[in-house]
């Protein structure tokens, strides 16, 4: 298909046997930075995430007990109805070990995800293996000791709304991808259960996407749309500005369940990349014609002209210097950003620079290096290293290195997140996500006001 988006089948063909070892030796690098020694221990002593946690019992017993109540509460309490069943059957059962899936969906209860999957006739989402990973509120549903290892052992990934597209939990997210599992998003990230057209989706699937090994399959994106849950978990019970205290019963829900497709990233990358360029020729166009058109106003602001000219042919020799110089750190800061991952911030790569010498130097932070900055499409992107607010203060030997590593990553972040070409890219995969999954949850809103 054009624009860079092109339909999968629901059984893609399996990669060749150097692509599977490139993606089990990426997979293991990203487990091993990120994990360190803890990605060695197996058994009882493994981190509730991993499938050798206490053998695999806690998560077997927690996903059966939460799939069988989702398919009762769904099936014989409610009723439910899915269309293109098997599409999602075929992907989830079917496809290629190495290939990963990512499902999007609408957001309109706190516990859509267990009912959604739960619900669905056929689907083996009592499986651990088969079941999603899902990304997940770390402020609601991770509060708590006991809360926070249910979720994760039910492969639940915290996540924090005001972290930005690169943190721990994206890194981990960006793991299970190149294991091939399946992972679900909700790209509104909030809920919304009122009818209509969907806001503006979150970046976050689109820098899964970029930050990807380019040695992998491409992974299959599926919409899934869903009416009706809203119901079963109001927001606003009975005018109380609250949830009840239990999810209601006989309502009718609706799943309306897409296309599979995926992007061809090389080819997105090169028309963001051609776009950018035209952009600054017109730009740089324009304001040399506006100054033609002033220099022949009077001799004496001909001089004048021609020094702005000047200027504006320095400017844009600039500026493409600039761009190319962007262009060429591409396959550098995907490949660190796919080792490291970070918290994105829009400052110059100089005064982060600075504030890293000062760093090593003196062992003081000059000021926060939180905050966040907006994209030139409004997408803000949040972070910080945490720790001091603003101002300076003095750092603790111990806590110098970690300081600085943060620093350093936060200026090759700069790199990728700033470049003109990745925000284009991005925005561009994240409107056709919103048109798609915009188009199943319509269908899905009106096949469930005609169902009796």
């Amino acid at each position: 298909m054009s624009n860079g988006v092109r339909a999968s089948k629901p059984l893609v063909s399996a990669a060749s046997a150097a692509a599977r070892a490139a993606a089990a030796r990426t997979a293991t690098a990203a487990a091993d930075g990120r994990r360190g020694a803890s990605s060695l221990i197996s058994g009882v002593f493994a981190p509730p995430a991993e499938a050798s946690h206490l053998f695999g019992i806690p998560r077997r017993v927690a996903i059966a007990t939460i799939s069988s109540l989702s398919w009762f509460y769904m099936n014989v309490l409610n009723r439910m109805e899915v269309t293109n069943r098997q599409t999602l059957l075929d992907l989830v059962h079917s496809r290629p070990a190495d290939t990963p899936l990512i499902t999007v969906s609408n957001h309109m209860a706190t516990i859509d995800d267990p009912l959604l999957w739960g619900g669905v006739p056929g689907l083996r989402i009592w499986d651990p293996k088969l079941c999603r990973w899902t990304l997940t509120a770390s402020e609601i549903c991770f509060r708590g000791v006991l809360d926070s290892y249910i979720f994760r052992i039910g492969k639940s990934i915290p996540i924090s709304r005001n972290l930005g597209v690169f943190q721990q939990g994206m890194d981990e997210a960006l793991l299970r991808l190149h294991q091939g599992d399946w992972l679900h998003i909700f790209p509104e990230a909030r809920i919304i259960q009122e009818h209509g057209p969907l806001p503006r989706l979150k970046w976050g699937l689109a820098s899964l996407l970029d930050r990807l090994c380019p040695s992998l399959p491409p992974p299959i994106l599926l919409c899934v749309g869903h009416s009706g849950l809203e119901r079963i978990i109001p927001q606003n019970y009975r005018g109380s500005n609250k949830r009840p205290l239990i999810p209601l019963w006989n309502q009718r829900v609706s799943v309306v369940v897409g296309e599979p497709f995926s992007f061809d990233l090389p080819s997105l990358r090169q028309q963001a990349k051609d776009a950018a360029r035209l952009d600054a020729l017109s730009s740089d166009h324009s304001s040399s014609s506006r100054t033609d058109s002033s220099s022949s106003s009077s001799s004496s602001s001909t001089s004048s002209s021609n020094r702005s000219d000047s200027s504006t042919s320095s400017s844009s020799s600039t500026s493409m210097r600039d761009s190319d110089a962007a262009v060429s750190l591409d396959p550098t800061w995907r490949q660190q950003l796919l080792t490291f991952g970070t918290d994105a911030l829009i400052h110059s790569p100089e005064v982060l620079t600075q504030r890293l010498q000062d760093l090593t130097q003196r062992g003081l932070l000059a000021e926060s290096a939180g905050g966040g900055g907006r994209t030139g499409d409004g997408e803000r992107l949040e972070g910080g290293v945490g720790g001091a607010e603003s101002g300076e203060r003095e750092l603790s030997v111990e806590g110098r290195e970690e300081e600085a590593e943060a620093l350093r990553r936060r200026i090759e972040n700069v790199r990728a997140v700033g470049n003109e070409e990745t925000r284009r890219m991005y925005a561009h995969m994240m409107d056709e996500v919103r048109r798609r999954l915009e188009a199943v949850v319509f269908e899905a809103h009106d096949r469930q006001q005609r169902m009796k």
